[in-house]
């Protein structure tokens, strides 16, 4: 069994004792492309999965500093593997909007056994205007795919919030292309997001999976995955001390699936967050189109910074095509654990809207069913598709 400590020393915290006993969850060693399958209940099918991890001497181009990666993705040509060897560290501080210059390229890495996958590292975030959140990376050709890297930003502790200017929030990669696969990835430290997805437009089957997205918890922002106008896949990944591991912007094309999944114990605010489209001027009700979360384990309940009873899950509106909370186990207490909803401040799950009561989870179309409560997080076998 992997000691999941041992190749995640670097994280703020310890990794839950639920990590070890999980040997298809996150990135490192016990990855195994060639068993991801996207079947799992998910909707409609397509989503890219490579099934394999580029090797050296798989590449076209193996870069080893900032100007030679630079240059390997602006001349890049379709089908090309740029290989970046584990034992590089590259300073990315001040690239913005890098982009790939071809449709099809992979980007690659080799973590696993006997590596941690070379770092990408932006040590220092750079100077906001007009609120403009920056991104490293600005991927806009369509079959890209990001595999056994670190991406490592600025920004891996709690900050009280600000200002854009101040706070210089920074994306890893933002993902502006269809049929994008994110694996076997690290990203920490970033004051907006490591995963960025459908900014500019609508997205169509990006995935990202078997991915560590951790300390990621800027105050206001700070999230592990994040979708304006798409609807990711996103899986079996390892998320902790992020302000919310998974939000959606709640436009009527934002949605997402969420499933097999680990949630650490150290969030900030709820794990998994679909917004209200327009809930800041309260002239909404909608929240997204569809949310579909399970076969998730949450091993968090509790706010870090204040200690309050936190909610796993919160929709601040009600998705237009309604939302799946199925099979995932919960570790709050059991009178936390409300299954008609809409829930309260703390319980499992929470449905809100904007200026006035919310409806129960039957009324919003709303399926919460065959979850699990259970007040130890370190003894329970969660379902995660039955793979332990």
């Amino acid at each position: 069994m992997p000691d999941a400590n041992s190749t995640r020393a670097r994280y703020e915290y310890d990794p839950p004792i639920r990590l070890d006993d999980l040997d298809d969850v996150g990135a490192g060693s016990s990855y195994d492309p060639s068993t991801v399958t996207t079947d799992e209940g998910t909707r409609g099918g397509g989503w890219p999965t490579a099934g394999t991890k580029p090797t050296e001497s798989d590449a076209d181009v193996t870069p080893e500093n900032r100007e030679q990666l630079v240059e390997a993705l602006e001349t890049a040509e379709k089908g090309d593997v740029i290989f970046v060897p584990g034992r590089a560290t590259i300073d990315l501080t001040g690239v913005h909007d890098q982009g790939v210059a071809a449709p099809n390229v992979t980007l690659a890495s080799d973590r696993g056994t006997g590596s941690e996958g070379a770092e990408l590292v932006v040590r220092d975030s750079m100077y906001m205007r007009d609120e403009e959140i920056r991104r490293v990376f600005n991927v806009t050709e369509p079959g890209f795919r990001l595999t056994g890297l670190r991406l490592v930003g600025p920004q891996s502790t709690h900050n009280e919030w600000v200002s854009y200017e101040e706070n210089r929030p920074m994306s890893g990669i933002e993902v502006n292309a269809d049929r994008v696969e994110i694996d076997n990835v690290v990203g920490r430290g970033w004051g907006h997001t490591p995963i960025n997805i459908g900014r500019a437009g609508f997205v169509e089957r990006a995935h990202v999976h078997h991915c560590d997205l951790v300390d990621n918890p800027q105050d206001a922002l700070g999230y592990g995955v994040s979708m304006r106008h798409a609807e990711p896949l996103i899986q079996r990944c390892y998320f902790d001390n992020n302000r919310h591991s998974i939000a959606g912007s709640g436009h009527e094309d934002c949605s997402f699936i969420a499933c097999h999944n680990l949630f650490g114990p150290h969030g900030v605010l709820h794990a998994i967050d679909m917004h209200c489209r327009n809930s800041d001027d309260g002239t909404s009700k909608q929240g997204g189109r569809r949310v579909s979360v399970h076969h998730n384990e949450m091993l968090f309940t509790t706010d870090r910074i204040s200690g309050r009873p936190q909610e796993a899950i919160k929709l601040r509106g009600v998705p237009t095509e309604g939302a799946r909370i199925v099979d995932n186990r919960f570790h709050h207490p059991s009178d936390r654990f409300d299954t008609t909803g809409p829930g309260r401040d703390g319980d499992a799950v929470l449905l809100e809207v904007p200026e006035g009561d919310a409806p129960s989870f039957e009324a919003a179309g709303i399926e919460v069913r065959d979850n699990v409560s259970d007040d130890d997080p370190n003894d329970a076998l969660g379902p995660l598709g039955g793979r332990s």
